[in-house]
């Protein structure tokens, strides 16, 4: 982990630090400190505003942060630099406090920068219901119900059948659209009801906050007497076989349920109670055969299944989830009559639905699917998707439909501000 740290600071430093410290170097040695010092936290901070907060997360989210010893940039310059991050994340507030430390022929200074996140807010997410970051497919008949958005500005990035249609709002390009693009578009009428014009500016849409799993949960162990579970804890597997069932009883509050493996081959996971459960699992996730279920016939909002395994999650056949699941990783394939009756969030590379899953109990239910680095391919025998969709290729098959639906924000259970990049907020000596 140092060696990566040091890695890190060195690449960002290299392109960053030559010009303070060649212009330090003629000063004294004390501005000199203070110029590796803030050459330093500069470079980390360069380096955390332009990546994935989730992965600014990964690194510095821990307990006292982590740096580096003191190294030199091996540039023939005879200072040395000590840099070191933690992200203070509570209730009560939500920043990355860098500090670096320059030092030269015993002149030692120190520099702190704060940043904070950009604070996107869930309205500015979903106020345009349907995004696709780079590209838009529309089959036969394929139909958008309200506005659909997109950062594409050229024509091959349209892949749009003459028989799709987005009624009831306006087709957003990219700023970069030419009006070659725009007329191209228009002259295949489309866009019924609405206009297409250029988005102002490009979007950006990071993930979510992904929590961090708890780590003060009891070791427990699931064994073939277990039929309930009314405690939090922390278990290596969970397999349910036979048709076997298992109650979760959450309580009034929050029940905490951390799992390496889980795995679900014709089994149900029942819950029961009035709080509601969140299920961490670590590496393995797997509904495999006809009747496995989560939460069958039960309330959505009392589940949310947090996945960072790296295996894709395929539900086929009479599977479903009824919650909400966040999958750090993997892709997601429904098939059949497999289903997901909650909000979808993903960090993976590819999510498709394909089969007959919308029928008199699903098809009417609404949710969002946020999937900004992913393909998601929309394919149904039956009706189509309720809610928001953000993605970067968006492919609806023949027939389906997309329809825009009034979402409470608030009421989500992923924290989308937290997930924003971070920005520089101030500088403190």
């Amino acid at each position: 982990m140092v060696l990566i740290l040091v890695l890190i600071f060195t690449m960002a430093m290299m392109h960053m630090a030559g010009t303070e410290i060649d212009f330090a170097a003629r000063d004294m040695n004390n501005m000199v400190a203070f110029y590796l010092a803030r050459s330093g936290a500069a470079a980390l901070a360069d380096w955390i505003e332009n990546n994935d907060s989730n992965t600014v997360r990964d690194l510095f989210w821990v307990e006292g942060g982590r740096g580096t010893d003191w190294f030199n940039l091996e540039t023939g310059f005879p200072g040395e630099i000590k840099v070191h991050a933690e992200v203070i994340l509570n209730e009560d507030e939500h920043r990355v406090e860098v500090t670096s430390e320059g030092r030269i022929y015993g002149r030692t200074d120190t520099v702190k920068v704060i940043l904070v996140p950009e604070g996107l807010s869930r309205e500015r997410v979903f106020d345009i219901p349907f995004f696709a970051k780079e590209s838009i497919t529309m089959e036969s008949n394929s139909l958008v119900v309200g506005d659909l958005g997109t950062n594409a500005s050229k024509l091959s990035d349209f892949d749009i059948d003459y028989s799709a249609e987005v009624v009831d709002g306006d087709l957003q390009v990219g700023p970069e659209a030419t009006d070659g693009v725009i007329n191209s578009l228009e002259s295949k009428k489309v866009v019924k009801d609405g206009v297409v014009k250029r988005l102002p500016e490009e979007r950006n849409y990071p993930l979510p906050l992904f929590p961090r799993f708890p780590d003060d949960l009891p070791d427990r162990e699931f064994n073939s007497s277990l039929t309930t579970i009314d405690k939090d804890g922390w278990y290596d597997e969970i397999k349910l076989t036979g048709n076997r069932e298992l109650v979760i009883d959450v309580g009034d509050d929050a029940r905490k349920i951390r799992i390496t493996s889980l795995i679900i081959n014709s089994g149900e996971i029942t819950i029961i109670g009035d709080g509601t459960l969140e299920l961490y699992i670590d590496e393995e996730f797997q509904v495999l055969g006809n009747g496995s279920f989560i939460n069958k016939g039960g309330d959505p909002n009392k589940v949310v299944v947090y996945y960072r395994g790296n295996e894709d999650l395929n539900l086929h056949g009479q599977r479903q989830i009824v919650g909400s699941l966040y999958t750090y990783y993997a892709d997601i394939a429904l098939g059949g009559s497999g289903s997901i009756l909650g909000h979808i969030v993903s960090g993976g590379d590819y999510i498709t639905f394909n089969g007959n899953y919308y029928n008199e109990y699903t098809k009417d239910f609404v949710r969002i699917i946020y999937a900004p680095l992913a393909t998601l391919d929309l394919r149904s025998r039956h009706d189509g998707l309720s809610g928001a969709v953000v993605c970067n290729r968006l492919i609806l098959g023949d027939d389906f439909s997309l329809n825009e639906f009034f979402i409470q924000e608030a009421l989500l259970p992923f924290d989308f501000v937290g997930g924003t990049p971070y920005i520089i907020d101030h500088w403190e000596q």
